[in-house]
């Protein structure tokens, strides 16, 4: 499979990753807290619509993530997963207002430099 296919998987799969997170987020901002101690709780929880979608998009992220690993060295792809954490901080940032510090940010930037420089190495041995 061509590299540039790959990379558009693997991308595809790490968005649907990070919106499924934002998703869980917000389900279980609504939700409210949970424990163990409630276990009629926990079951209750899947069924927050919000947590429901956000639970159906890392199903189908992880479809596309095996079509990846199906022809691609995992050293290629699974750093690149990295990425997601990333978008997951500018999600969560646009939609929970979350605070983003010099030091954050910073890391985020390096975060990106190594995956682009793995990304930009061999894809397949």
């Amino acid at each position: 499979m061509d590299k540039w296919l790959i990379f558009l998987i693997v991308s595809f799969s790490i968005l649907l990753n990070a919106f499924g997170q934002v998703s869980l987020k917000y389900g279980m901002n609504a939700f409210g807290g949970v424990d163990f101690t409630d276990l009629r709780k926990v079951f209750f929880m899947f069924f927050q619509p919000f947590v429901f979608v956000g639970l159906c998009l890392y199903v189908v992220s992880t479809i596309f993530w095996l079509v990846s690993l199906s022809n691609a060295d995992l050293s290629f792809i699974y750093p690149l997963n990295a990425l997601s954490f990333i978008l997951v901080a500018f999600l969560a940032r646009i939609v929970f207002k979350e605070y983003f510090s010099l030091t954050k940010l910073a890391g985020f930037f390096f975060v990106f430099l190594g995956a682009f420089l793995i990304g930009s190495g061999r894809f397949k041995t």
